[in-house]
């Protein structure tokens, strides 16, 4: 179970930073960002 639990924390941290780095490097294409979020 912990181990699962930290994997999850893992993943939604690693595509936090993925979208960061998106959001960098494409900031005139945050709104197509915005909506692959949703």
């Amino acid at each position: 179970m912990a181990t699962d639990f930290f994997n999850y924390i893992y993943l939604l941290c690693y595509k936090f930073f993925i979208f960061l780095s998106c959001k960098t490097k494409y900031e005139e294409e945050e709104e197509v960002v915005n909506i692959m979020i949703r």
